[in-house]
């Protein structure tokens, strides 16, 4: 892959990319690291179908707020599941995952354009950790946990919730260490606009 592009979209970062010259693509994958990580992961961070990708759950750095680095990579992936090379590794400074949280909540007052589910801090996490989301209009809201075999492990928001921000926790105390997903889903009431996304975290006793 080449000539991809970095870029902010809502100080989240964006990644852009030529399409691959392959007719029968059938998604791109992005793999994810932070600088304190010591390798990239062996499964995708996410996918997309597009030639553009923005993660919102990382908010560009700010004066104050602990800097950390976030690098990405992406690759092509044909329906027989043939991957072409990585692309090259783009960067960006971002404000540390526990100043994400605290940004996050910052902006209580600010009316957001669209739906928003931040990474769980912390992660890897032993036994607590927070996921934080945001809503744009009066939504019905749906946030489960998962474990790999796709059981739900707990259901941290379910129902009509006001726009705004909101933070739950989840407590893995009588969970055995493991990958873990959660999964969120909301529908605005006004607008009917639904959203969902799916994200990792990792338990570790």
């Amino acid at each position: 892959m080449a000539n991809t592009g970095t870029a902010w979209n809502n100080n989240h970062p964006k990644l852009t990319w030529d399409a691959n010259t392959e007719i029968d693509v059938k998604h791109y994958e992005i793999y994810k690291k932070y600088d304190t990580d010591p390798a990239w992961p062996t499964d995708p961070y996410a996918t997309s179908t597009t030639t553009s990708y923005t993660d919102e759950g990382e908010l560009k750095y700010s004066l104050g707020n602990e800097k950390k680095y976030v690098y990405y990579k992406m690759k092509a992936v044909d329906y027989q599941d043939n991957k072409s090379p990585f692309s090259s590794i783009h960067s960006f400074a971002i404000s540390a995952p526990q100043q994400n949280v605290i940004a996050f909540n910052s902006f209580e007052t600010s009316k957001l354009a669209d739906y928003i589910l931040a990474e769980n801090y912390p992660n890897p996490f032993n036994p607590e950790t927070k996921i934080s989301f945001g809503l744009p209009e009066q939504s019905t809201v749906s946030l489960k946990v998962y474990n790999i075999q796709g059981q739900v492990v707990a259901t941290l928001a379910d129902g009509v919730k006001q726009d705004g921000y909101y933070t739950a926790s989840f407590d893995g105390s009588n969970l055995s260490s493991g990958v873990y997903i959660y999964r969120f889903a909301a529908r605005g009431l006004e607008s009917g606009k639904a959203y969902s996304k799916i994200k990792r975290m990792l338990l570790i006793k």
